[in-house]
Protein backbone atom coordinates (compact mmCIF):
# COMPACT_ATOMS: atom_id res chain seq x y z
CA UNK A 1 0.00 0.00 0.00
CA UNK A 2 2.85 2.37 0.99
CA UNK A 3 4.34 1.89 -3.32
CA UNK A 4 0.69 2.59 -4.21
CA UNK A 5 0.83 5.84 -2.15
CA UNK A 6 4.07 7.04 -3.08
CA UNK A 7 3.22 6.55 -7.29
CA UNK A 8 0.10 8.37 -6.54
CA UNK A 9 1.89 11.19 -4.83
CA UNK A 10 4.43 10.92 -7.66
CA UNK A 11 1.50 11.65 -10.39
CA UNK A 12 0.20 14.24 -8.54
CA UNK A 13 3.84 16.29 -8.21
CA UNK A 14 4.18 15.27 -11.75
CA UNK A 15 1.16 16.95 -12.48
CA UNK A 16 2.33 20.17 -10.97
CA UNK A 17 5.15 19.82 -13.13
CA UNK A 18 2.64 19.27 -16.86
CA UNK A 19 0.47 22.34 -15.32
CA UNK A 20 3.68 24.52 -15.50
CA UNK A 21 4.80 23.42 -18.57
CA UNK A 22 1.69 23.66 -20.24
CA UNK A 23 1.21 27.12 -19.15
CA UNK A 24 4.53 27.96 -20.46
CA UNK A 25 4.06 26.11 -24.15
CA UNK A 26 0.43 28.90 -23.44
CA UNK A 27 2.35 31.67 -23.27
CA UNK A 28 4.60 31.05 -25.77
CA UNK A 29 2.00 30.79 -28.75
CA UNK A 30 0.43 33.96 -27.13
CA UNK A 31 3.87 35.99 -27.89
CA UNK A 32 3.80 34.33 -31.32
CA UNK A 33 0.10 35.42 -32.00
CA UNK A 34 0.98 38.67 -30.98
CA UNK A 35 3.74 38.60 -32.96
CA UNK A 36 1.89 37.50 -35.96
CA UNK A 37 -0.49 40.53 -34.87
CA UNK A 38 2.15 43.29 -34.81
CA UNK A 39 3.80 41.92 -38.86
CA UNK A 40 -0.09 41.62 -40.08
CA UNK A 41 -0.26 45.60 -38.47
CA UNK A 42 3.07 46.17 -40.38
CA UNK A 43 1.89 45.42 -43.62
CA UNK A 44 -1.63 46.82 -43.52
CA UNK A 45 -0.03 49.95 -42.50
CA UNK A 46 2.66 49.72 -45.54
CA UNK A 47 -0.57 48.96 -47.54
CA UNK A 48 -2.25 52.24 -46.52
CA UNK A 49 0.46 54.05 -47.05
CA UNK A 50 0.62 56.32 -50.67
CA UNK A 51 4.05 54.76 -52.05
CA UNK A 52 2.27 51.47 -51.23
CA UNK A 53 0.11 50.93 -54.41
CA UNK A 54 2.99 49.00 -56.36
CA UNK A 55 1.51 46.00 -57.60
CA UNK A 56 4.24 43.55 -56.45
CA UNK A 57 4.22 44.56 -53.19
CA UNK A 58 0.44 44.26 -52.76
CA UNK A 59 1.21 40.63 -54.39
CA UNK A 60 3.81 40.10 -51.65
CA UNK A 61 1.75 41.16 -48.25
CA UNK A 62 -1.07 39.55 -49.79
CA UNK A 63 0.83 36.10 -49.66
CA UNK A 64 2.33 37.08 -46.34
CA UNK A 65 -1.40 37.72 -45.22
CA UNK A 66 -2.22 34.43 -46.27
CA UNK A 67 0.65 32.79 -44.10
CA UNK A 68 0.05 34.48 -41.44
CA UNK A 69 -3.66 33.37 -41.81
CA UNK A 70 -2.50 29.92 -41.59
CA UNK A 71 0.15 30.07 -39.06
CA UNK A 72 -2.81 31.68 -36.91
CA UNK A 73 -4.98 28.01 -37.75
CA UNK A 74 -1.74 26.32 -36.59
CA UNK A 75 -1.35 28.01 -33.06
CA UNK A 76 -4.90 27.74 -32.52
CA UNK A 77 -4.99 23.88 -33.06
CA UNK A 78 -1.71 23.52 -31.10
CA UNK A 79 -3.51 25.56 -28.36
CA UNK A 80 -6.80 23.27 -28.51
CA UNK A 81 -4.19 20.04 -28.19
CA UNK A 82 -2.77 21.67 -25.23
CA UNK A 83 -5.91 22.33 -23.76
CA UNK A 84 -7.01 18.54 -24.39
CA UNK A 85 -3.54 17.21 -22.84
CA UNK A 86 -4.54 19.21 -20.03
CA UNK A 87 -7.97 18.45 -19.45
CA UNK A 88 -6.71 14.77 -19.41
CA UNK A 89 -3.83 15.16 -17.63
CA UNK A 90 -6.57 16.78 -14.79
CA UNK A 91 -9.01 14.09 -14.53
CA UNK A 92 -5.94 11.51 -13.99
CA UNK A 93 -4.21 13.73 -11.01
CA UNK A 94 -8.00 14.51 -9.89
CA UNK A 95 -8.13 10.55 -9.92
CA UNK A 96 -4.92 10.47 -8.26
CA UNK A 97 -5.65 12.63 -5.76
CA UNK A 98 -8.69 10.91 -4.62
CA UNK A 99 -7.05 7.57 -4.54
CA UNK A 100 -4.13 9.03 -2.87
CA UNK A 101 -6.79 10.74 0.07
CA UNK A 102 -8.58 6.77 0.42
CA UNK A 103 -4.91 5.79 1.17
CA UNK A 104 -4.17 8.05 3.62
CA UNK A 105 -7.67 7.60 5.17
CA UNK A 106 -6.72 3.96 5.48
CA UNK A 107 -3.47 4.53 7.10
CA UNK A 108 -4.91 6.72 9.66
CA UNK A 109 -7.67 3.95 10.58
CA UNK A 110 -5.04 1.47 11.15
CA UNK A 111 -2.98 3.66 12.72
CA UNK A 112 -5.85 4.60 15.41
CA UNK A 113 -6.90 0.79 15.44
CA UNK A 114 -3.40 -0.27 16.36
CA UNK A 115 -3.65 2.62 19.24
CA UNK A 116 -6.73 2.06 20.19
CA UNK A 117 -5.82 -2.07 20.04
CA UNK A 118 -2.82 -1.29 22.42
CA UNK A 119 -5.15 0.85 24.95
CA UNK A 120 -7.23 -2.08 24.86
CA UNK A 121 -4.18 -4.80 25.28
CA UNK A 122 -2.79 -2.69 28.02
CA UNK A 123 -5.47 -2.24 30.09
CA UNK A 124 -6.58 -6.04 29.62
CA UNK A 125 -2.88 -7.16 30.89
CA UNK A 126 -3.14 -4.54 33.53
CA UNK A 127 -6.21 -6.13 34.85
CA UNK A 128 -4.72 -10.20 34.48
CA UNK A 129 -1.68 -8.56 36.71
CA UNK A 130 -4.22 -7.55 39.78
CA UNK A 131 -4.36 -3.93 39.03
CA UNK A 132 -7.00 -1.71 39.84
CA UNK A 133 -8.41 -0.99 36.40
CA UNK A 134 -7.95 3.08 35.88
CA UNK A 135 -11.09 3.42 33.66
CA UNK A 136 -13.50 2.12 36.83
CA UNK A 137 -11.94 4.52 39.19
Amino acid sequence: MRDRHVRLARVVRLFDVLQNSIQARRARLAGETAALDRQEQAILDLLGAPEGCNERLQHMASRRLASIARERMEIVARLDAENEQRLAAEKRARAAARALGRIRSEFEDQAQRRSLEEIRLGSASASACGKPDETKL
